[in-house]
């Protein structure tokens, strides 16, 4: 018998303890994985519980699996008294219904970050006996809230987390478990949420179902049809890269939480494929760490968006070039804006009618070779040139990306072709000019937040692909026409007031994405109320149907507009990420 694998009875199991070879002669025989668990206890078996799985067969531990599991097991790992931080959760393994994935990296780094951690080793479905697996996730969340004194663990504060296949079990008892059962929270890392992954004729449909595999029956397993308004709020983590279950099983099972009004976060990260969860090597395993650890701080807090400083916010332009482009009168088209431009209390521009680029150059010792042309939102009634562009400048400056931020003519209720075009132009001067500016010509990017998040897309599918972007960073961005999920004023000013249903649809950018379209790093707050979160969803469903790079994250609060405020948290967290990507960027252009 190896290491890893231990033979034990129910009755050894169910007192936590670990006993070398003990065989139960009423049941299949079943193992214990030799970990650091301070517990080890069995909720039930198939011969005490209240639904069977009907396993014959004995339990098997490879090394990495467990299979024919028979009965529900939990290991704890108990967080110190003098650490805890009152939160417990329930870690549900993956293994496509097939077999339980066992790894115990997820739980230790818990443990060591004040969070109880209970590993459930679940009866796997078995061909169509999916109540036995449900029984156990439900009730491993019961035995956490029955014993949290004893586990220091806080009774208001337990979770379910689950990976792959166990992200769908642990979703199922999210959404529909009642009382005592159902978490106060969930975290779904590359969940196979969704009708989609299960289809007729694969393994995991048959394990969960059962043989006689009919649409009703697969229909009834999508746990985007089970959300409600009482589902609790929920973190989804995934990789753009996953080709096990493709990212769309998360982004769709977000649309059904916002459907319903529930409060999410989701981050999509570049890389990683499938299976990352007990991966201590993964390239950002410190990311998703942070992520969860901001989530569940996030749950304790006041729901409040931060408030600005005291004292007046101002940033002047620190630009190294101040180039006058030019204006209606010499521009390819006019906005026939007839009041006079101005700069407005909150410096931001009104009635522009010049364009304008502010040139911010990377030092040459530091100098990546890309650049980027910022474009402040401001709802296509205004720009936001101060933060929204000079401190988006200064950052890219300072890790060496040269930025130009455009003080673009606005569309004036219906002049859809000049913010366009004076973007087109800062794209052109760049690479014209790339030499001088050091920079690489086919790596020029956009980036853009909120109205200037739907004119960096605008450029990024618009624009004839010899002249397109290499890459596009969207805050918050406005996307779509859709009247459910768009920033309705944006739109008027765009196309007019009395623009059609089909005009909308045509310039809603998901609906222009084609394979061409240049990979997009998508920021945004779960909580934003002036442009709808699905609307950056669609974008990024848009992306992933041609196979474009993609990353996403999603905050769960600090609103609309953070890149505009400097002090708010999301801005940054959004700083590495940003360097991140642009990186991944060049590699993949060199």
């Amino acid at each position: 018998m190896g290491k890893m694998e231990r033979l034990l009875s129910t009755a050894a199991l169910a007192t936590g303890m670990i006993v070398a070879s003990a065989v139960d002669s009423a049941a299949q025989k079943r193992v214990v994985m030799e970990t650091d668990a301070d517990e080890v206890v069995t909720l039930w078996d198939n011969t005490t519980a209240k639904h069977s799985n009907y396993e014959t067969n004995d339990e098997v531990f490879d090394g990495k699996r467990v299979k024919n599991t028979s009965s529900a097991d939990l290991y704890i790992f108990k967080a110190p008294e003098d650490k805890a931080t009152g939160y417990g959760i329930v870690l549900v393994p993956g293994g496509s219904y097939r077999n339980v994935s066992f790894s115990t990296a997820y739980a230790e780094w818990l443990r060591d970050n004040g969070v109880t951690a209970a590993i459930l080793k679940y009866r796997l479905p078995n061909y169509g006996h999916k109540e036995a697996s449900y029984e156990d996730a439900a009730g491993a969340v019961k035995y956490l809230r029955e014993n949290a004194d004893r586990l220091n663990v806080d009774v208001r504060k337990i979770g379910i987390s689950g990976s792959s296949a166990g992200g769908h079990l642990a979703a199922w008892v999210s959404a529909t478990a009642k009382g005592i059962e159902r978490p106060d929270f969930a975290v779904l890392i590359y969940g196979a949420m969704v009708r989609s992954v299960f289809w007729a004729g694969s393994d995991a449909t048959r394990r969960l179902v059962g043989n006689d595999i009919d649409d009703m029956k697969v229909k009834a397993m999508d746990v985007t049809g089970m959300v409600d308004e009482n589902t609790p709020p929920t973190l989804l983590l995934l990789s753009d890269d996953d080709q096990t279950v493709y990212p769309q099983s998360s982004t769709m099972y977000y649309q059904a939480l916002k459907k319903h009004g529930v409060e999410a976060a989701m981050h999509i990260y570049p890389s990683g494929g499938h299976g990352w969860s007990g991966r201590k090597s993964w390239e950002y395993v410190d990311e998703w760490h942070q992520d969860l650890l901001d989530w569940l701080e996030f749950l304790e807090s006041d729901r409040s968006n931060p408030k600005a400083p005291a004292g007046k916010r101002e940033l002047v332009c620190r630009a190294d070039e101040n180039i006058r482009v030019w204006d209606n009168s010499s521009a390819p088209h006019s906005n026939e804006e007839t009041e006079k431009e101005y700069i407005d209390e909150k410096n931001v521009y009104r009635n522009t009618s010049e364009t304008t680029f502010h040139v911010y150059k990377a030092d040459p010792a530091i100098a990546t070779g890309q650049a980027v042309v910022v474009i402040p939102g401001g709802g296509y009634r205004g720009v936001y040139v101060e933060f929204e562009g000079y401190a988006t400048a200064e950052y890219l400056k300072s890790i060496g990306v040269t930025a130009v931020v455009v003080k673009y003519r606005l569309p004036n209720y219906g002049h859809k072709e000049v913010p366009l075009e004076d973007i087109q132009a800062a794209l052109r001067y760049i690479r014209k000019n790339a030499k001088r500016l050091g920079v690489d010509p086919k790596q020029v990017g956009v980036c853009g937040g909120s109205a200037g998040g739907h004119l960096a897309a605008y450029a990024s599918t618009f624009t004839p692909d010899a002249e397109k972007p290499a890459f596009s960073i969207l805050f918050y961005p406005v996307i779509t026409g859709e009247t459910w999920e768009s920033h309705q004023d944006s739109f008027a000013q765009l196309l007019g007031k009395g623009r059609s249903v089909a005009e909308q649809q045509y310039y809603s950018l998901q609906n222009r994405v084609t394979p061409t379209t240049p990979p997009a790093l998508i920021l945004l707050s779960d909580d934003d109320a002036e442009v709808p979160t699905l609307s950056s969803i669609l974008y990024y469903n848009a992306l992933k149907h041609y196979g474009i790079p993609a990353a996403m994250h999603i905050y769960p609060n600090e609103g609309h507009g953070w890149a505009a405020k400097p002090w708010c948290t999301c801005w940054e967290k959004a700083k590495p990420i940003i360097k991140d990507w642009l990186e991944i960027q060049r590699k993949n252009h060199q």
